[in-house]
């Protein structure tokens, strides 16, 4: 029984989380992520912005053909 005594007071004990190296280790967690999130935000704008172009090159090429008919 001392043994599950022993393990209830451990779980109830709160966790030191704000460490110096939690700390440290979660700041650098947090970098790669946003490095991440930045490089995946640029790559979305790219296609977009290229999407857009094919786009608008596509609807001027129907609107001059429109034209010479």
């Amino acid at each position: 029984m001392d043994n599950v005594d022993k393990q209830c007071k451990q779980v109830k004990q709160p966790q030191n989380a704000s460490s110096p190296i939690g700390i440290v280790k979660i700041k650098k967690e947090m970098e790669a992520l946003r490095k991440y999130v930045d490089g995946s935000i640029k790559r979305r704008d790219e296609l977009l912005l290229q999407t857009l172009r094919e786009v608008l090159k596509t609807k001027q090429q129907k609107q001059k053909k429109k034209r010479w008919w």
